[in-house]
């Protein structure tokens, strides 16, 4: 909730492989990557991934296809991250940091009172869905731990 209680635009520079909370640079406001960049979740098959996986790759990425992936643990690749909306620009890993405090410079330009409101404004749905599930994710989530089977990995 934190991040989404951040005013100005966030801007996400993706260096390499996000396995790890991989639905935070989806919660950015423009988000770019390397071409080595792979994005997928680790829960599964240990636990849920209720802790806001299963609400943010849902609205990103549509329901048929976060569930097959966060099913079946595979990777999106730069590509495929742009392909899908997730990363707006891949570039190679020598400028990704000079391109995001070029686009940085560029936000720069606009009307400051435009720019903070053009976040909250953007966030509005995004927070009332991880307000309404993310209790019930994190339930289960931690339910999924205490209550893990014998026999799975």
């Amino acid at each position: 909730m934190d991040l989404l209680e951040v005013e100005q635009p966030i801007i996400m520079a993706l260096n390499g492989p996000v396995h790890i909370h991989s639905q935070v640079p989806m919660l950015c406001d423009i988000v770019i990557c390397t071409p080595e960049t792979k994005i997928s979740d680790n829960h599964i098959p240990r636990v849920l991934p209720g802790d806001g996986h299963h609400l943010v790759w849902p609205l990103m990425l549509g329901l048929n296809r976060a569930k097959y992936l966060l099913l079946t643990q595979a990777e999106i690749s730069a590509q495929e991250a742009k392909d899908y909306g997730i990363v707006s620009e891949i570039v190679e890993s020598d400028r990704i940091l000079e391109r995001a405090t070029e686009i940085a410079h560029q936000l720069l330009e606009i009307n400051p009172i435009a720019l903070r409101q053009f976040r909250p404004a953007m966030m509005q749905q995004v927070k009332r869905l991880i307000l309404d599930g993310l209790s019930m994710g994190m339930q289960a989530e931690g339910y999924a731990i205490v209550r893990k089977l014998p026999d799975t990995p």
